[in-house]
């Protein structure tokens, strides 16, 4: 596997992690919300502002995978 290739993969795997954070905060999933490690940032938060700051985590991730597909 080349340096591109790999490079493409992950931001592929960024891309898709972003989307699964959007789809977590638009949704509200529970069992995403209890998991213990969303719960480190969040533990202090009502779910409406953890939901927007994983919103907003996914915005950024989303940012970097597509930095780095046009970056490459």
């Amino acid at each position: 596997m080349s340096l591109t290739t790999g490079a493409y993969i992950l931001a592929a795997i960024f891309t898709g992690c972003g989307i699964f954070s959007i789809v977590a905060a638009i949704a509200g999933w529970e069992w995403f919300f209890s998991n213990m490690n969303v719960r480190v940032l969040t533990f202090r938060m009502k779910r409406s502002h953890a939901r927007c700051l994983y919103f907003a985590l996914g915005i950024a991730i989303i940012a970097m995978g597509c930095y780095m597909f046009t970056t490459v």
